[in-house]
């Protein structure tokens, strides 16, 4: 018995090998690829894991990688473009059938807060965004922006207005219905038999509030909504504008 459990044994062993081997999983380049792209891990560091503090110059580039994102929704840019610079890294979701269209991909940008010298290390910070459109021969129409960096950097209204965006509505979590509630639930752990105060009370915390503008970008109209969390000051009371956010959706509405 002793010999036939180890002969099992060694038999899985060799699959596993055979199948990391073959790449079954992705063809994709490795993790760390795209987050040391134009840095080292050997001359720099992530940003929040040295307790850097953000000043509004850094507001900059968050700008920036929300505009580029707008121009790709807008038919400005198309994603071999980001390819071509140094600071971004193009993943596309290539599925492992060959007949089926690549409809989602993921840009990541790096952003290099301060070079190293010869007494310090350098600084980074890295955000990324998730495009999908219906088929490769249509314009990416939806996007996902995520910046980790919601308790560290805050936005003015000028801001907003160097992006331009025209603010529409703000609405609240709970003023959604519950199947809209779940669509925010990216943790994928609300079940149906969840009541409606327990979704709530899953997803509220990290998708508290909403705030939608619009803007028309070479003839395309936009619409970006951008998420808060549930903090005790979010909101610029004096222009009822969010002072940070995580998480924002862009969809080309025409």
């Amino acid at each position: 018995m002793f010999k036939k459990c180890i002969i099992f044994i060694l038999i899985i062993i060799s699959f596993l090998l055979i199948f990391l081997s073959n790449n079954y999983w992705t063809d994709q380049k490795p993790y760390t690829y795209w987050l040391y792209n134009t840095v080292t891990p050997e001359q720099y560091d992530l940003a929040n894991n040295v307790g850097y503090e953000y000043t509004k110059q850094n507001n900059e580039t968050v700008k920036q990688f929300i505009s580029e994102n707008i121009n790709l929704l807008s038919n400005l840019k198309r994603l071999e473009d980001f390819e071509e610079d140094s600071l971004f890294y193009v993943q596309r979701n290539v599925p492992k059938e060959t007949d089926v269209p690549v409809t989602s991909a993921t840009l990541h940008y790096t952003y290099v807060i301060k070079k190293p010298n010869n007494a310090e290390r350098g600084i980074f910070a890295y955000y990324y965004s998730y495009l999908f459109r219906n088929d490769e021969k249509s314009l990416w129409n939806k996007v996902w922006i995520y910046v980790d960096m919601e308790n560290i950097f805050s936005f003015t209204p000028k801001d907003f207005q160097d992006v331009g965006l025209n603010f529409k509505r703000k609405y609240y979590l709970q003023d959604l219905p519950r199947e809209e509630q779940i669509k925010y639930d990216l943790t994928l752990t609300v079940f149906d038999d969840m009541t409606d105060q327990k979704v709530y009370d899953h997803i509220a915390p990290t998708n508290y509030a909403f705030y939608e503008f619009e803007t028309v970008r070479n003839g395309h109209k936009l619409k970006a909504t951008f998420v808060v969390s549930m903090k005790k000051e979010f909101e610029n009371k004096a222009s009822g504008l969010p002072l940070s956010w995580h998480t924002l959706y862009i969809t080309r509405e025409s």
